[in-house]
């Protein structure tokens, strides 16, 4: 169970900040806000599932 909640707590954060870095980047190449995800909170879980 402890290695479940690694894992979900994982997920999260890369999640979080793989959306962190993706705003900055296409913010900055695009000189406005991008929101690169298609849901509505601030995660992209391609990164947490990669991680």
């Amino acid at each position: 169970m402890a290695q479940l909640n690694v894992m979900l707590f994982e997920f999260i954060v890369f999640s979080v900040a793989g959306w962190i870095l993706e705003v900055i980047y296409r913010s900055l190449t695009n000189k406005r806000f991008v929101n690169p995800g298609f849901l509505t909170g601030p995660y992209l879980p391609i990164y947490g599932t990669g991680a």
